[in-house]
């Protein structure tokens, strides 16, 4: 037994020296972006189920990782990849009264190029790129609307009122979990060596089809 826990010991030792190593070539920042965004949420409520249009506010809080095996410093691109939690607070075009959040687990890979090499002082701290990324949308929509309470209308007009029609509001939850491959470009500009800004577009498929445009800034811990 002391032998199994003393290799145990030695062996998450090792790993941890193995990750804090890797950890020392490794860029880390945070980021952090407002935007909007616009697209199709999907529901299903009592069986019904479908897309719907809707449009509403985007944060996107990011860490982001730049691996030393990634940076390929001989050239003038490199690859980095970001872990996020995409939020989206929106209103549906289903009903006036329905409201979507979306809470989206997204990881990104990002192609960037440099100029480092060129002359110009500008592009020398700018940086365009492309992404690709995998998605999970937890696509919640609420809303209500009004219906016939037949129960309340039938007592009515046991009492007379003939041309009674009472209404009562009917509230609705749908969650959804989908699946989506993101595809965006983007540009970021280094104001000093720890902090930049960054705008940057692209398009959700496959489960919530939505289009959104954001930007913000990030930070550079290591």
């Amino acid at each position: 037994m002391k032998k199994l826990f003393g290799f145990a010991l030695a062996a998450m030792v090792s790993v941890s020296s193995i990750f804090a190593g890797a950890l020392d070539d490794m860029g880390i920042y945070g980021k952090l972006d407002l935007g909007w965004t616009t697209g199709s949420v999907r529901y299903d409520v009592d069986g019904f189920s479908g897309a719907e249009g809707f449009s509403g506010f985007e944060l996107y809080p990011a860490l982001g990782l730049e691996p030393a095996a990634t940076k390929f410093e001989d050239k003038p691109f490199d690859l980095t990849f970001e872990a996020a939690v995409d939020m989206i607070f929106g209103k549906v075009d289903l009903y006036d009264s329905a409201k979507v959040t979306a809470i989206t687990p997204a990881v990104t890979a990002f192609f960037n190029w440099h100029f480092e090499d060129s002359d110009s002082a500008f592009l020398q701290k700018f940086v365009p790129y492309g992404g690709v990324g995998l998605a999970v949308p937890i696509q919640m929509v609420k809303f209500s609307y009004k219906s016939l309470d037949a129960e309340a209308t039938q007592a009515a007009i046991m009492k007379g009122d003939f041309s009674a029609r009472i209404y009562k509001d009917e509230d609705y939850n749908s969650t959804v979990v989908g699946f989506d491959l993101t595809f965006l470009v983007g540009a970021r500009y280094a104001l000093t060596d720890k902090i930049e800004v960054n705008a940057e577009t692209g398009y959700n498929c496959i489960s919530m089809n939505n289009w959104f445009i954001r930007g913000g800034a990030l930070y550079r811990f290591k």
